[in-house]
């Protein structure tokens, strides 16, 4: 990530800005333009999430969704059945192929 750009936690996004709700977890701030490469930013993200114990799991096939409550309670796919506290669906558009 570019030396220009800070990353601050929720409690500091919500002290630099007010209006913003409980659900925000952080936030960067860009020292220049305000622009960052999108690919360069996502792999920077996920880095720093493995390093936090986030497991990503690519190439892996979603058969099922098991929800209770509108919330979702268990992921059923090509690698297993998970639950979590938090799932996190990023499937993009498409294959980039």
């Amino acid at each position: 990530m570019a030396s220009e750009s800070t990353f601050f936690p929720g409690d500091e996004v919500r002290d630099r800005e007010p209006e913003v709700g409980p659900q925000v977890i952080g936030g960067l701030l860009s020292q220049t333009d305000g622009r960052l490469a999108p690919a360069a930013f996502v792999a920077w993200m996920a880095e720093e999430a493995g390093n936090k114990g986030v497991e990503f799991l690519t190439d892996t096939d979603v058969f099922w969704l098991e929800t209770s409550h509108r919330r979702v309670t268990k992921v059923v796919t090509t690698h297993g059945d998970f639950q979590a506290g938090q799932i996190v669906l990023a499937g993009g558009p498409g294959p980039l192929d």
